[in-house]
C-alpha cells in the first residue's frame, strides 16, 4: 500500500483513501473484520509474539472500507496511529522495529519448530515454518521500506 500518486503529481495521504463501501452488508462485513483485528491487535498489546501494527493496519483497511469514523480514531490513536499512518503512505517502519520484528519471529519460529519436533514430525512441519519464516524475513528486512 504505497503512496498512491494522481495524474497530477500529488500524493495520497491515509485520511484520502477512505472507500466506503456502497452494500450495507459488505459494509458491516468489513466493519466485523475491522473490530476482529482491533481486538487482536490489543491482545497482541499485552501478549509477546502476537503482532500489534499489523492486526492494527488490516483494521484500518477495513475500516477504510465500512467506517470512516473509526479509521480516523485509528490514525489518531497516539499508540500506534503513526504506525498505521506511515505504513498506509508507503514511509514503511523504523529499523529499529524491524530489527525487533524479526527478533521476535524468529523467536516464534524456534519455538514452533522445537515443539514441532518433540511432538515427532519427521521434518516436514519444521522445513514448512522453517520456509514461512525466511519468507517473513525477507518481507519485512527487504520488501518493507525503513522509516527514516
Amino acid at each position: 500500500m504505497a503512496e498512491v500518486a494522481e495524474g497530477d503529481g500529488a500524493k495520497v495521504t491515509a485520511e484520502e483513501m477512505v472507500k466506503v463501501a456502497t452494500n450495507p452488508l459488505i459494509r458491516w462485513m468489513w466493519k466485523g473484520l475491522g473490530f476482529l483485528f482491533v481486538g487482536l491487535g490489543t491482545i497482541g498489546i499485552y501478549i509477546p509474539g502476537i503482532p500489534t501494527t499489523s492486526f492494527m493496519v488490516l483494521a484500518a483497511v477495513c475500516f477504510a472500507k465500512s467506517d470512516p469514523k473509526m479509521y480516523a480514531w485509528l490514525l489518531r490513536n497516539p499508540l500506534f496511529g503513526h504506525y498505521i499512518r506511515d505504513f498506509i503512505e508507503g514511509k514503511g517502519i523504523p529499523f529499529v522495529s524491524k530489527v525487533f520484528i524479526i527478533g521476535l519471529m524468529w523467536t516464534a519460529i524456534s519455538l514452533s519448530i522445537w515443539t514441532i519436533t518433540l511432538a515427532g514430525d519427521p521434518g516436514f512441519g519444521q522445513t514448512i515454518v522453517g520456509i514461512v519464516g525466511i519468507a517473513g524475513t525477507w518481507y519485512v528486512g527487504w520488501k518493507i521500506p525503513s522509516a527514516v
